[in-house]
């Protein structure tokens, strides 16, 4: 605050104002993969709000592979539905970590268009330990619905519990198992190729904000428009004779699979802007 000589950071000053920012007003340290544009003030706040909801709950179910997902909810609402004093001092400060979780995930998509798994994170392990307490709670119900007597009910008072559990083990070893990030290779492959081949200064365009990022290259998300001041373009193409639909004219440097594991031809292609 001492040094930019104001309280609010900009970002949520201009969310909250619903007025753009000029970015030549702020010294903005560079940071490889942003953009350094504000963008979502004014009308667009309430869908880009939605989006961003959308956005995050959608990396932390794949995160949490979706299988716990419903425990997680489960054990929340379990634990949270007891009356006790101390269960509403662990609520209040729940609840507002929760909260400031979730109001930086959404001031990150609106003036980033980005969320990633690693953001989400804090959130995960804040409320992880929730997820036994939902996977009790299923266990205790699916007990009561299978057993056909109070004494069945009793005998085996853990067996359901270890059954879900064992059963969500069994669906993260797989993933567990292998070479981190193996199934982005080409990505990696990419991003080494544009930090031996490209100067720092020059700004990069991808479909995947990571590339920019591991290239230590300052990095524009695109869908369909070019940025004007890329200088390389990062492509995701179906087969090698894919030719691109660019405005302008692009030379192509370099090409590689995006998995090199499957048999598929996709691929990531690099072109620079002429």
């Amino acid at each position: 605050m001492k040094a930019r000589g104001q309280i609010l950071p900009a970002r949520l000053k201009g969310l909250v104002t619903s007025s753009e920012l000029q970015s030549d007003k702020i010294q903005q340290p560079y940071i490889a993969g942003y953009n350094g544009a504000y963008t979502a003030a004014g009308a667009g706040v309430p869908g880009n709000i939605a989006k961003a909801l959308g956005r995050l709950i959608g990396e932390i179910s794949d995160d949490l592979f979706y299988y716990f997902v419903p425990a997680l909810v489960i054990g929340i609402y379990s634990h949270f539905r007891r009356k006790s004093t101390a269960i509403d001092v662990e609520r209040f400060f729940i609840l507002a970590f929760v909260l400031l979780n979730i109001l930086m995930m959404i001031l990150l998509y609106c003036f980033s268009q980005y969320i990633s798994r690693r953001h989400c994170l804090p959130l995960i392990v804040f409320l992880i330990f929730y997820v036994p307490v939902g996977l009790e709670t299923l266990a205790g119900w699916l007990r009561s619905r299978s057993s056909k007597s109070q004494l069945e009910t009793d005998r085996h008072p853990q067996l359901c519990f270890f059954i879900l559990l064992l059963t969500g083990v069994g669906i993260c070893l797989p993933k567990l198992f292998r070479p981190i990030r193996v199934e982005k290779q080409g990505y990696r492959a990419a991003a080494k190729w544009l930090q031996e081949n490209s100067k720092q200064e020059d700004t990069v365009a991808v479909p995947d904000m990571r590339i920019s990022f591991y290239a230590e290259r300052k990095g524009l998300m695109y869908s369909k428009e070019i940025p004007k001041q890329a200088k390389y373009v990062v492509r995701i193409v179906k087969s090698r004779n894919e030719e691109p639909d660019f405005d302008k004219t692009a030379q192509k440097e370099y090409s590689v699979r995006v998995d090199k594991r499957k048999r598929s031809e996709k691929r990531l292609v690099i072109y620079r802007m002429l």
